[in-house]
């Protein structure tokens, strides 16, 4: 039963890597390399595990047996994300009985850019949606909590929820476009941090305006901001209005 290729293209590409970076941190000649990652020849257990090490990930998310099927699975696009071009990197997540595909390109900032994808897209399919080729089938099975939101911390919950078999999916949205994603059934949490100047409040107003159904409200994180000056003060800034009096941009 041959061993063939499933995806080690993607992954070398993925984390940034020339043919001949991946064949030096594998410790095998690049032509080597380049006939395993062609289909031209099959690696050996050792390799094969050389290589799994180097992208940091599992040999079966790079290798597969030649008579195992691909899985792919097809998704609804999520919320207002763009179609892909073939060959994306997708996560995709579960939220009320929905397949969604989330493709990972730079939003607010650039974490999506280091988010884990679930796999890689196809041709697009009709009224947006999108067949996806997974790498790791049971991953995509496994329970998962969906959060959307823009708060860098939420990564630091998802070492406690993987201890309880539940794997964290964070999609990096802002906050009226995550609270918008939990009203559409298209995630289980929202994070967010909006002012409602009408009331003086936190959150709750935004919440009860966008979100057409009762959940509940957790405080998780205090966010603190501040200006970074020149050295010196030699603006004299001692609060937000001297900004304005400085003449000074944000």
């Amino acid at each position: 039963m041959a061993l063939v290729n499933n995806g080690l293209k993607e992954a070398r590409t993925n984390a940034g890597l020339s043919q001949a970076e991946m064949a030096e941190r594998a410790h095998i000649s690049r032509q080597a390399y380049m006939a395993i990652e062609a289909e031209r020849a099959v690696p050996s257990t050792q390799v094969a595990l050389m290589l799994a090490r180097a992208l940091h990930t599992r040999v079966e998310e790079l290798f597969a047996l030649a008579d195992e099927p691909r899985k792919t699975v097809e998704a609804e696009l999520a919320g207002q994300a763009v179609m892909p071009p073939p060959g994306a990197r997708v996560r995709v997540m579960q939220v009320g009985g929905r397949m969604l595909a989330k493709p990972l390109v730079s939003g607010i900032g650039t974490l999506h850019t280091l988010a884990q994808a679930d796999g890689v897209s196809l041709i697009p399919g009709k009224k947006r949606r999108v067949s996806v080729r997974l790498f790791d089938q049971p991953s995509v099975d496994a329970p998962a909590l969906v959060m959307a939101g823009c708060d860098p911390s939420v990564s630091l919950l998802a070492p406690a929820l993987l201890m309880h078999g539940v794997r964290l999916l964070w999609t990096e949205e802002g906050s009226q476009a995550a609270l918008q994603s939990l009203a559409h059934d298209e995630a289980h949490v929202a994070g967010c941090h909006l002012w409602d100047s009408a009331t003086g409040q936190y959150n709750v107003p935004w919440v009860k305006r966008l979100v057409p159904f009762a959940c509940t409200v957790v405080s998780f994180a205090v966010w603190q901001q501040g200006l970074i000056l020149a050295r010196g003060n030699p603006k004299h800034v001692q609060q937000i209005e001297d900004v304005a009096r400085a003449g000074m941009t944000i």
